[in-house]
Parts: structure tokens; C-alpha cells; sequence
């Protein structure tokens, strides 16, 4: 049977499960796949070693690709070797399926992201996909956690938030600064800018200028979360395609000013989503409101 033209990419080559998708879908597709550490010879199909937790790696690949479809398969799963190597295992497990995720979306590739029964407790029989996660080892917290990031993309304070509350390992930038608010406060501001007929630019944030790093361990503070797992990182160790601003953080004293406000301190935002508990709560980055 003649294959389609379409463009299959597997990832995990080297495992059990990704051989067999491998060699069933090279029958019928275009299919390129990696491999880091294990090769193994897989005929007829495309083969390119790669490290699934570098982003730009993971970018250039699937650009030069373009799938129609995408099979995430690859991930650490020895139970017992990622409760004691957690880095390498979040970075395996969550980064990578993260990373692939988010470049899926912007070439339009449909994603298919192979999870694991792992995800629940064990305690009851016959799981639904409605049931929700479980999972009692580093392993199984680690897949719960791929899954939401190949659904979602989270701000970063819900993510902070999530992998704390879940002994995940948190990376910030010191060196990248900005003045977050919460959008609750947000509103509110816009409401009093409406009702005060307010024209021209305003810069909205809250008072400090914050890195992410400073930020995260304010809210680790607040919802009295282990600050240990909050790892700092600059900017330079973390290779990007597209260059991101070092410093975005706004001064709001015209804001203040009209609308008669003496502070905006940071700390009562992150208190403010504290007590928000598990309502939806996205911090915007800082903002511009033009009226």
C-alpha cells in the first residue's frame, strides 16, 4: 500500500511502546522520530537524536518538520529511579511534553500525549476519564502534571501554586523583572477609570518592581508553600528562539495619582488570590490600559 504523504513525528524510538507506533505508522505515513541516548536503527522512517528538554531544540525540529500529527511517547518511567532523580524527571516528564505541547499549537499539528494508569490511587476499580488524578509517587505527579500542560497553559503564579502544592520544582528568573497584578484588581480598576471619565495611557500594576524569582517566593510566603523547591535562573541560561525584555515593570504613579490611591503594594494581590482559594485567578504580567 502506497504511504500518505502526511508527516508523522513519534517521539521515544528507543521504547517499547514508541517501536510499535513506529512500525505500524511507517506503513502508512511520512514518519520522523528521535532518540537521545539509546539508539536503535528503525527502517523506513526518519531518525534525528535530539534532547526533548531543550525547547529551541524541540522548535527547530518540529518547524523543519511540520507534522500533520504529533505522538508524544517518550518519558522517564522506572518508578523507583524518578523518586530519586526528580530534576531529570520533571524536566523529562513535564518540560518536555510542555514544550512540544506549545510548539504543536503554533504549527496546527494535532497532538497525541501517551499519560499512564498511574495517575490515580489505586482505591477504587474501572477508572473514568472523568475521575480525577491521584497520583502518590513522583512518577505519576509528574504525568499528572504533563497532561495539564498539554491541555493548558497556566499563569505563572497558578503555576508556582500548582507545583508547590504538588512537591514539583519551581524555575524563576532573577534577572527579569516586571510589576504583576491580579486581574480581580484589575477590573476594578478599569470600573473606577469608566466612572472617572478617564482619558489618555495608564500604566496599571501593582507598586514594586519584582523578577519572578522574588515574585514566586512571595507567593510560596503567603500560601505558606516550601520555598526550597523555587529554583533561580537568569535569562542567559535559558536559551530562546524569539528574545524576551529583561525588564517590563511599569511605573503607576499616574494611575495612583488620578484615581487618588495612595499604594498598590504586590502583597495584597497575592493575599487577595490566597483567599480567592480554588476560584480562577490569572495574574497579567503588567498592562497597558489606553482609554
Amino acid at each position: 500500500m502506497p504511504r500518505n504523504s502526511k508527516k508523522v513525528f513519534v517521539t521515544g524510538s528507543s521504547g517499547l511502546l514508541g517501536k510499535a507506533v513506529i512500525g505500524y505508522f511507517r506503513n502508512f505515513y511520512d514518519v520522523h522520530t528521535t532518540y537521545y541516548k539509546n539508539y536503535f536503527p528503525l527502517d523506513g522512517c526518519n531518525l534525528a537524536k535530539i534532547d526533548l528538554r531543550n525547547k529551541s531544540t524541540i522548535n527547530l525540529l518540529l518547524k523543519k518538520i511540520n507534522p500533520s500529527l504529533i505522538i508524544h511517547t517518550a518519558a522517564l518511567t522506572d518508578v523507583d529511579y524518578c523518586e530519586t532523580h526528580k530534576e531529570e524527571t520533571y524536566a523529562s516528564n513535564v518540560l518536555a511534553a510542555k514544550y512540544i505541547a506549545e510548539e504543536s499549537a503554533k504549527l496546527n499539528s494535532k497532538l497525541i500525549h501517551i499519560s499512564t494508569n498511574f495517575l490515580f490511587d489505586g482505591k477504587k476499580a474501572l477508572y473514568k476519564e472523568e475521575d480525577s488524578p491521584s497520583p502518590v509517587n513522583y512518577y505519576s505527579r509528574t504525568k499528572a502534571e504533563a497532561e495539564k500542560a498539554v491541555q493548558n497553559k497556566k499563569s505563572f503564579p497558578e503555576t508556582v501554586i500548582h507545583n508547590l502544592r504538588n512537591n514539583l520544582p519551581v524555575k524563576a528568573y532573577t534577572d527579569q523583572y516586571f510589576s504583576p497584578i491580579l486581574v480581580n484588581h484589575l477590573a476594578r480598576i478599569l470600573d473606577s477609570l469608566y466612572k472617572k471619565d478617564a482619558k489618555g495611557i495608564f500604566h496599571v500594576g501593582t507598586d514594586q518592581r519584582i523578577s519572578r524569582y522574588e515574585f514566586a517566593l512571595k507567593i510560596a510566603d503567603v500560601f505558606s508553600l516550601d520555598k526550597t523547591l523555587i529554583h533561580p535562573i537568569n535569562l542567559a541560561e535559558f536559551r530562546q528562539k524569539i528574545k524576551r525584555p529583561d525588564d517590563t515593570s511599569l511605573d503607576n504613579s499616574k494611575l495612583k495619582s488620578f484615581l487618588g490611591i495612595n499604594k498598590m503594594p504586590i502583597e495584597k494581590d497575592i493575599e487577595e488570590m490566597k483567599n480567592l482559594n480554588n476560584k480562577a485567578f490569572i495574574h497579567l504580567e503588567n498592562t497597558k490600559s489606553e482609554v
